[in-house]
């Protein structure tokens, strides 16, 4: 259980600092950025909250977010946390010298999603 914890943290940094990483690893993290996004959008869910249960049936996802160990507003929390990964997913776009696409991407990723935050955690009900 505490692997996925560590696993899922990094992921978590990953989307929200990746674009700050050395040049010869913004093409991973952007492959990387991608495809967290693309599992969102095509489960509705977060994945590794998914393995989390299965491993630890008794896990309380509601505790488990970060604004809940913060006294955070979640809303606001969430507004703030996808703001920051559009941000770092256009940054590593810059970076790489596809901005265009990367603005694209996301405009479409939105559009699919239906809503400004993702699936993974907008409802917390679902796991």
């Amino acid at each position: 259980m505490f692997i996925l914890k560590v696993i899922h943290w990094i992921v978590i940094i990953m989307l929200l600092a990746s674009s700050l990483l050395p040049k010869r690893f913004i093409k991973g993290a952007f492959v990387f950025q991608i495809g967290v996004m693309l599992s969102w959008l095509l489960t509705g869910r977060c994945v590794l909250w998914d393995l989390q249960k299965k491993v630890d049936p008794t896990l309380d996802i509601k505790k488990d977010t970060t604004s809940e160990m913060l006294g955070i507003d979640r809303y606001t929390w969430l507004l703030i946390t996808h703001t920051i990964i559009y941000i770092n997913t256009l940054y590593l776009g810059y970076r790489m010298n596809k901005l265009y696409e990367t603005k694209m991407f996301i405009i479409a990723y939105i559009l699919l999603n239906g809503q400004y935050l993702h699936k993974g955690d907008d409802d917390l009900n679902k796991y």
